[in-house]
């Protein structure tokens, strides 16, 4: 007799039971072309089989010599490999008693003997249609979990990939940016004519620039993948808006659009906030003001509201303004007021949407005001400590000689720059082209400060920082990471290989004296 080809085909039955009139009777009940029945006369035997077979269902007898249902079904389900075999018991006990203490033992089903046989088929038919579904249930569990597994191993294996890309294409962009920049600012350093100010202005101001844009595609794809962290750093609030805004002017100078900075309440001299990430507002603000004022002026004016620890940037221009129904989409990634190919203003269209995640990571808030052909107006309010500590400014450093410079750096452009930019330092400055080198010379030398380079050949600066944090010796010796990566990743991995610090490229006058400063101490008393 079947009992469903399609529910019960090729299951397997484990009988137990010391009764040899019940074993035939169970098997002359439940045989079918489609079940295989399998039999044991005590809880031994049917555990032995266990390990011979997968069953899909066991009906074991409660009163049996040896080991008796309840000890069998306990050890079947303490074992991982029968555990999820459901298990009908058979009896002639009636009492509640037994009842409770076979689910107890793990059955899923209780039949009285002498049973009813359609009743026994019945239950049979249902806990093997569970059992199937279970199976299937379970077999698709784990194909989607091997399958997810691939997934994110390929995804992570992606991940990887772009960010070792985006990694070097940081260093192969920055690195001779920072040649560029750094050059410009030591002609800006050196005696010229009025004619070779200029010219050296407009070469810096536009190296600053064109540094801008990188920056805002590099940070705008570590916004998107979440590889964007919030570091918190004490500075001087008007230098950094000084420092920030010189593009700035000159371009308006280029435009003749007077530019105009105001501090409106008293201002703490230093703040505890993301420097880079407000720098990086302020400038994508002052460009977008810049780009779409043809005339007039553009204010920058900064607060500060005690009490509230707030800090308040706004930037009004005088520009061509933005349309009510516009205001909340130039927030949008990519989305330009006038996108077509003839329009009279260029641009990435990631600048505000950049912009306004910035604010967002930094707990802040952005408003804008604005109408068409009267200007613009853009706020944004962050939350900011003050610090009470002096910082250190270049006006204060003073040259003291004696301190020992190890600069690792293969790039030539770069290791000239540093060396010109640190001359009125009077700071000796010793340069290995790669970490292996590096090493060599730290053996026959002591140094009071180590810059490192992270991308060169032969030992690049992760394995040259190991080896030497492996030594005793050196385990104190101050060692910054100079990189042309904005990664954040990139920023731990630094800290991790045992580095004190970390300098970006393209390197900042300011920011390259404080590093020093910081480690040396030669700020004046």
């Amino acid at each position: 007799m079947s009992i469903g080809n399609t529910i019960l085909k090729k299951s397997k039955i484990l009988i137990v039971d010391d009764t040899l009139k019940y074993l035939q009777l169970l098997e002359e009940v439940l045989r079918a072309d489609d079940i295989e029945i399998f039999v044991a006369h005590n809880g031994e035997q049917a555990l032995k089989n266990c390990e011979k077979n997968n069953f899909d269902l066991i009906l074991p007898d409660i009163q049996m010599p040896v080991m008796d249902g309840y000890e069998t079904s306990s050890q079947l389900i303490a074992n991982p490999k029968t555990s999820n075999i459901p298990i009908i018991f058979l009896t002639a006990s009636y009492d509640n008693e037994s009842t409770m203490r076979a689910f107890s033992a793990g059955a899923v089903d209780y039949i009285t003997k002498p049973f009813n046989n359609l009743e026994l088929k019945s239950r049979v038919k249902t806990q093997l249609e569970l059992k199937r579904h279970r199976d299937s249930l379970e077999e698709l569990v784990t194909k989607q979990t091997i399958e997810l597994n691939e997934a994110l191993s390929k995804l992570q294996a992606d991940n990887k990939a772009k960010e070792l890309f985006l990694a070097n294409m940081s260093h192969e962009i920055r690195t001779p940016l920072n040649g560029v920049i750094g050059m410009a600012t030591l002609l800006e350093m050196s005696e010229l004519n009025g004619e070779q100010k200029e010219i050296s202005k407009a070469l810096s101001n536009s190296a600053q620039y064109l540094k801008s844009v990188i920056d805002d595609i590099f940070e705008y794809n570590m916004v998107n993948t979440g590889d964007i962290k919030v570091e918190e750093i004490t500075f001087n609030l008007r230098e950094t808006i000084a420092k920030c805004t010189e593009v700035c002017r000159f371009r308006c100078e280029e435009k003749g659009i007077s530019f105009k900075v105001n501090y409106l309440q008293p201002l703490p001299a230093n703040i505890i906030t993301d420097q880079t990430k407000l720098t990086r507002i302020i400038s994508i603000l002052l460009s977008n003001s810049i780009k779409f004022t043809l005339s007039g002026k553009i204010e920058l004016n900064v607060s500060y509201i005690l009490g509230n620890e707030m800090l308040q940037i706004e930037i009004s221009d005088t520009g061509i303004g933005i349309a009510q129904n516009h205001h909340e989409k130039i927030f949008e990634k990519f989305y330009q007021v006038n996108s077509s190919f003839q329009r009279p203003y260029t641009g990435l269209g990631i600048g505000l949407a950049l912009c306004k995640e910035l604010v967002n990571i930094l707990g802040g808030k952005i408003q804008v005001q604005s109408n068409l052909h009267k200007g613009s107006s853009f706020t944004v309010s962050l939350k900011v400590k003050t610090a009470p500590e002096k910082i250190a400014t270049i006006a204060q450093l003073t040259p003291v000689e004696g301190n020992q410079i190890l600069l690792v750096e293969d790039n030539k452009t770069n290791q000239m720059v540093i060396k010109k930019l640190l001359s009125p330092y009077k700071l000796n400055i010793d340069v290995a082209e790669n970490g292996k080198i590096a090493l060599e010379m730290l053996e026959k030398k002591s140094y009071n400060l180590v810059f490192m380079d992270l991308m060169m050949p032969i030992m690049n600066g992760f394995d040259a920082t190991k080896a030497i944090r492996a030594q005793e010796k050196w385990k104190n010796l101050p060692i910054v990471a100079q990189t042309a990566s904005l990664l954040d990743n990139t920023r731990k991995k630094c800290i991790e290989a045992g580095m004190n610090d970390y300098l970006e490229k393209p390197v900042d006058l300011t920011k390259l004296v404080r590093i020093i400063d910081k480690f040396l101490k030669i700020t004046k008393s």
